[in-house]
């Protein structure tokens, strides 16, 4: 959270405009990791789009993470095992 911290502009909430997500963001995405530790970077663009007509609904978004999680080739899991036997 202090890094999330150091990419605001000023004393303001986590829902200000004011926060520089996108580079919180790229710096997360600048740490050392496989590839797959960025995965969820993009789902965070996509959740805090401006427009909530853009946003994924919250069934969109948990396909999206369970596809990722499913795959042959995937380090992670982003989702629980419970959770990938629903729907």
């Amino acid at each position: 959270m202090n890094d999330l911290e150091a990419c605001a502009v000023e004393e303001t909430g986590y829902s200000s405009p004011d926060i520089d997500f996108e580079a919180w963001i790229a710096r997360m995405e600048a740490l050392p990791g496989p590839p797959s530790d960025n995965l969820p970077s993009e789902w965070i663009r996509q959740m805090l789009q401006r427009d909530r007509k853009l946003r994924p609904t919250a069934d969109a978004l948990l396909s999206i993470v369970r596809d990722a999680s499913t795959k042959f080739d995937a380090e992670h899991m982003f989702i629980g095992e419970c959770c990938l036997r629903w729907g």
